[in-house]
């Protein structure tokens, strides 16, 4: 929590750590988006169970991306929600310092039930899915939810390899405007 307090805008209204601890274990149990005390025992709680919990305290930009996320893999069966639940994992993440963002680490967060193992494949092809989808991106501290700065300048740095480099189908003279500039659909760019 001391991670997402730090953020600019960020609520300043928790307490110690001891009462934010009692307060979101029992709120991981009561509340209807977790119902940890609904499940059997076994069950491990997941960190993106922690994010349903805590995704108030985090920044607008962060929530829009997690619920832009959702609302790109929902009626995609081959993801069965794991972009989701590993953008979320990721989103947390990114406020503990020293643990790297591994697909290893992400996947160990992902383990709900005891004697599970950890569910490193669909993690893997989850962060494929964003990392193609331009959600997340690789750094030295592992994957990170993209900003909308590096969305941007991944946008127009992809206009400009195709300003130089216009595919055959886009070539012709009709596919340019009156000042030279590429016309471009978005057709092209998936």
């Amino acid at each position: 929590m001391s991670g997402i307090r730090l953020q600019p805008g960020a609520p300043r209204h928790y307490g110690g750590s001891n009462r934010t601890i009692i307060k979101q274990a029992y709120e991981m149990l009561v509340s209807d988006r977790t119902a940890m005390a609904a499940k059997p025992i076994g069950s491990l709680v997941t960190l993106d169970q922690v994010f349903e919990l805590v995704e108030g305290n985090l920044s607008s930009e962060k929530r829009a991306d997690i619920s832009d996320i959702g609302q790109r893999f929902k009626d995609n069966p081959e993801d069965g929600g794991w972009s989701l639940r590993v953008a979320k994992v990721i989103c947390l993440l990114e406020f503990v310092r020293d643990l790297p963002r591994t697909e290893t680490n992400i996947a160990a967060c992902l383990v709900d039930q005891v004697g599970k193992p950890a569910p490193l494949d669909q993690v893997k092809e989850a962060a494929a899915r964003l990392n193609q989808a331009q959600f997340i991106r690789s750094t030295e501290e592992g994957w990170k939810l993209q900003t909308a700065q590096e969305k941007n300048w991944d946008t127009r740095r992809l206009l400009q390899y195709l300003m130089a480099n216009p595919p055959k189908e886009l070539s012709g003279p009709n596919n340019f405007t009156t000042d030279g500039r590429l016309k471009i659909s978005k057709k092209h760019l998936h």
